[in-house]
C-alpha cells in the first residue's frame, strides 16, 4: 500500500464538485476512474474520501450523466460493499440518499418502459373472436 498522509482529500473533492457543469461532464470518467482507485483499499485515503460530504455531491452529479451514471453506481457499490466498512456514521445518510436518487431514476426509466411494452403489445396483439363454447349435455 503506498502512504497517501500528504493528500488533503476534502480539499480535492470540494474543488472538483466546484467545477462547472460543463467541465465535470468533459471530465467526468477520469474523476470516477481515479476514485476507484483511490477507494479500493481500505486505506486512510479511503476513509478520508468518503467521509467528504463533496465526495456525494460529486457522485450525485455523475449519477445525473447518462453516459457515466452506471460507473458512478458502480463506485457507491464498491464503497458500500468494502471490508472493511466504509459506510460510517458519518457518511450513512448521504449513501442512503444516493442510492435512493438512483432507484428514483432507475423507476422512471422502468415506468416508461413499461407504458412503452404495454403500447406494443396492445398494437401488435391480434384480436381473437370469441370461440363457441359448446356445453357437454
Amino acid at each position: 500500500m503506498q502512504d497517501h498522509s500528504f493528500v488533503q482529500a476534502h480539499v480535492i473533492l470540494h474543488t472538483i464538485a466546484g467545477y462547472d457543469q460543463a467541465t465535470i461532464e468533459q471530465a467526468a470518467m477520469q474523476i470516477l476512474k481515479g476514485l476507484s482507485l483511490c477507494l479500493r483499499e481500505p486505506t486512510d485515503l479511503r476513509k478520508q474520501i468518503t467521509k467528504t460530504p463533496d465526495l456525494w455531491a460529486i457522485l450525485n452529479r455523475f449519477r445525473q450523466i447518462p453516459e457515466v451514471a452506471g460507473r458512478a453506481f458502480d463506485v457507491v457499490a464498491m464503497i458500500v460493499g468494502a471490508k472493511p466498512a466504509a459506510v460510517t456514521a458519518d457518511n450513512y445518510g448521504s449513501i442512503v440518499s444516493l442510492l435512493h436518487e438512483f432507484a428514483m431514476a432507475g423507476s422512471i426509466g422502468a415506468a416508461i418502459e413499461q407504458k412503452r411494452d404495454t403500447i406494443a403489445r396492445r398494437r401488435d396483439k391480434p384480436v381473437e373472436k370469441p370461440k363457441k363454447v359448446i356445453k357437454p349435455r
